[in-house]
């Protein structure tokens, strides 16, 4: 995450007051930042961090490219990703259309605006140039055509490692990628559970799973917990007691990764923002305003943010949600757990 994202989430409330677009020159100063600005002290003390963060020696006076401030505060912003790029875009054109040169001008705010703000190595211009044209040529094969926004929205939705790493720094996530990840992540464990099945093919030994599990190379930190979760979905008529069928392991372990690839940083506290990625993860479908202030009020009670035990809390024990939880995990992954089997069986 970046280091000073937590408090920068509060300058969605700042207003900045002067215009982005049309600048009389590449910089500011921290004075015509503040200027005019009905700062509360937090807020106040979040600007003069970032600003030093990004600041730059021009002449006698501390400066900071404008272009690199302005991009930081649109991403931080609580808007959509869309209206983020749209905003960016704005900086240079409201067209919605950019050149190369227009493009590659915004890609370099980006980078060293990024690198500044978490103390990393900002990369030399070259490679800054080679990568802007590779992004470029992916998204439009003439390097000599403008870029339409739709384009660049697109690629950087079906772009995983894109994605990702804006959701790192940036905690920005899109719902392709929350589905995305959650799905890449999902064919190691039903693989899990083909190799472990054994001759029943209807239920998986406890024993046989564990072991299964820690011959792999997949998270063990949770392990003991999320079988205990799929043993307490056993439905009372189901008399093997060390048994765990495909629904129940299913419906724990797809709840339990829409967690874990929207916690990029396995930081166990999940900003309420992402109740939408998680149910989108698990159900494929984006949730109205009504159900998610539903599914705000029941699981996070009056706290502002979400852990993983109480989001599985939500999903798999709790009745109201469990039932139904686990039909939509059996129907939208058994088929990826068929061919899953019919690989297995061919081998």
């Amino acid at each position: 995450m970046g280091i000073i994202q937590p408090k920068l989430n509060n300058f969605f409330y700042l207003q900045i007051k002067y215009h982005l677009q049309n600048f009389e020159s590449y910089t500011i100063k921290l004075s015509e930042i503040l200027q005019d600005q009905d700062l509360n002290p937090q807020y106040k003390e979040d600007l003069i961090k970032l600003f030093k963060l990004l600041q730059m020696q021009y002449k006698e006076e501390l400066e900071i490219d404008r272009y690199e401030f302005s991009i930081i505060i649109i991403l931080f912003t609580k808007i959509t990703l869309e209206h983020k790029l749209e905003q960016i875009f704005c900086l240079i054109t409201q067209t919605g259309i950019l050149n190369f040169q227009e493009f590659f001008w915004l890609t370099q705010s980006f980078v060293r605006a990024t690198c500044k703000v978490n103390l990393l190595s900002i990369p030399i211009f070259d490679q800054i140039l080679k990568i802007t044209q590779k992004m470029y040529q992916q998204m439009r094969k003439d390097i000599d055509e403008n870029l339409m926004l739709i384009e660049v929205i697109d690629y950087i939705k079906s772009n995983s490692e894109i994605s990702q790493f804006i959701l790192q720094f940036y905690k920005i996530q899109t719902y392709e990628n929350a589905i995305r990840q959650q799905e890449m992540q999902l064919q190691s464990y039903i693989k899990l559970f083909v190799q472990s099945i054994g001759l029943t093919r209807k239920y998986v030994n406890v024993d046989q799973l564990t072991k299964n599990w820690n011959m792999g190379n997949l998270d063990k930190q949770h392990q003991q917990y999320l079988i205990s979760l799929m043993l307490k979905q056993k439905q009372n008529k189901q008399k093997q007691t060390n048994f765990i069928k495909l629904s129940q392991f299913l419906h724990v372990i797809s709840n339990y990764l829409a967690y874990i690839v929207n916690d990029i940083e396995n930081t166990n506290s999940l900003s309420i923002d992402f109740i939408t990625y998680l149910v989108y993860a698990q159900e494929e479908i984006i949730i109205t305003a009504d159900r998610f202030e539903k599914i705000k009020t029941t699981l996070c009670k009056e706290r502002q943010f979400i852990t993983l035990h109480m989001w599985m809390d939500y999903q798999c024990i709790q009745e109201c949600n469990k039932f139904e939880s686990q039909i939509r995990s059996l129907i939208r992954f058994q088929l990826t757990y068929l061919k899953n089997q019919q690989a297995g069986q061919k081998k």
